[in-house]
C-alpha cells in the first residue's frame, strides 16, 4: 500500500523541482552577468579553459574568436580607453 503513495509523491515532486531548479539557475545567471558581465556557461567556458570567453564580443564585436587567450607577459587594459 505504501509503494503506490510514494510513487505518487514522488512523481508530483518532480513536476515542481525542475521549475524552482530553472528559476534558481536564471537568478544566479543574472547576479553573474550584471556582477561580471559574463553568464554562467561563460564564466565555466573561461576556467576550463584559462582564457577569457565572452559570447558578446564574438557575436556583437564580430570578433573572430570566442576565447582570448591570456598571456601572462601583457598588461591588459579592460577600460576601453
Amino acid at each position: 500500500m505504501r509503494i503506490p503513495i510514494i510513487l505518487t509523491v514522488t512523481l508530483a515532486l518532480t513536476g515542481c523541482v525542475a521549475p524552482i531548479a530553472n528559476m534558481a539557475y536564471n537568478g544566479v545567471s543574472a547576479v553573474s552577468v550584471v556582477s561580471t558581465g559574463k553568464g554562467l556557461p561563460e564564466l565555466g567556458a573561461s576556467a576550463v579553459t584559462n582564457s577569457d570567453c565572452s559570447i558578446y564580443n564574438y557575436l556583437v564585436k564580430n570578433k573572430d574568436y570566442l576565447c582570448e587567450q591570456y598571456d601572462a607577459g601583457k598588461t591588459y587594459n579592460r577600460s576601453g580607453l
